[in-house]
């Protein structure tokens, strides 16, 4: 029999604002996405539904509704926005580069 005591669970803002410029960089880099999966601190991954993606001239923006689970948290139901674009005027042994894919930083 469930818990009826057990508080249904959420996530962060930091993690929904991961989960949206993840989206962002995927549709930015000619992918599609629904959901995008985030590794949690813990290990774990979380699989986070992605509310919209639209394209501003050379910008993508993704938007995450903020789940807070049963956590009176203000943030709850907010919506966050990631907006990314590849850098145009900045010479590329001045930019650090991100591997997305495994999210180690490294520089060049």
């Amino acid at each position: 029999m469930p818990d009826k005591h057990a508080l249904r669970t959420g996530f962060t803002t930091g993690t929904a604002a991961a989960a949206a410029a993840k989206a962002a960089v995927i549709v930015l880099l000619g992918g599609k996405v629904e959901s995008v999966d985030v590794l949690l601190p813990n290990g774990e991954r979380l699989d986070i539904e992605i509310e919209d993606v639209s394209r501003e001239k050379e910008h993508i923006r993704a938007i995450v509704k903020k789940d807070a689970g049963d956590d009176p948290d203000v943030t709850h139901n907010c919506r966050i926005h990631a907006l990314v674009s590849f850098l145009t005027d900045v010479p590329s042994s001045d930019v650090p580069s991100a591997d997305v894919a495994s999210g180690d930083l490294a520089s060049e």
